[in-house]
């Protein structure tokens, strides 16, 4: 059963994210799917194959949610701040996942820790928000080099009239982006939305068998 969850799994992919992604894919599933099957507590084991799973994606943070039940990796918000954010995920319209690299501008809410998660992905978005799992990227501070200041300013002449002045085209202005973490690319994404298939597939099936060997 482990092979065919891979097997199906990586075939979702295109042929060249296959190809990008090599075996790393392959290996972590492997690990993960046949440790779950090996031990008792999945949630035990997922916790020993965290750095391999937040690697993935270069993620910081993952909460995984089966069933309900909620699993935890590595530095995320607080317990409260993630079912609002799980809450605010089931409102919006069905998808294989939702990426961004600035939370905020969508859901304003982040802002109180977005230092710890500017950056979500999330897979699959679905209504109750029952199986998923998300993923958080710290935030980035980037500084966006400008030639010239990309407004027009207002500014009085001698007789005090207000005259729009030019752009001063050679000077350099800089802005700070804040709120932001790095860009997810579509490797990863591809990464975390099969990662994630697999290992809700995984623990499903065998709380399955696990319920009909009672």
């Amino acid at each position: 059963f482990v092979g065919k969850i891979i097997s199906m799994k990586l075939a979702a992919l295109d042929a060249q994210s296959q190809l990008r992604m090599g075996n790393h894919l392959g290996q972590t599933l492997n690990a993960l799917i046949r440790d779950i099957y090996a031990q008792d507590d999945f949630a035990q084991t997922l916790q020993q194959h965290a750095l391999a799973i937040l690697d993935l994606v270069r993620a910081s943070g993952a909460v995984l949610r089966i069933n309900g039940q909620q699993l935890c990796l590595g530095q995320v918000p607080e317990p409260a701040r993630i079912e609002e954010l799980f809450g605010w995920l089931g409102q919006q319209a069905p998808a294989e996942s939702l990426v961004t690299e600035h939370l905020v501008s969508r859901y304003p809410a982040g802002a109180e820790y977005a230092e710890l998660a500017s950056g979500l992905l999330a897979t699959p978005i679905a209504p109750g928000m029952k199986n998923c799992m998300l993923w958080f990227r710290p935030e980035r501070l980037r500084t966006i080099n400008w030639a010239g200041y990309p407004e027009k300013r207002v500014e009085p002449d001698a007789l005090g009239d207000l005259r729009i002045s030019p752009r001063k085209s050679f000077a350099v202005w800089h802005e700070t982006w804040r709120q932001r973490s790095d860009e997810w690319t579509s490797l990863q994404i591809d990464s975390a939305v099969v990662l994630s298939s697999a290992l809700i597939d995984a623990v499903d099936h065998k709380k399955a068998k696990q319920t009909a060997a009672r």
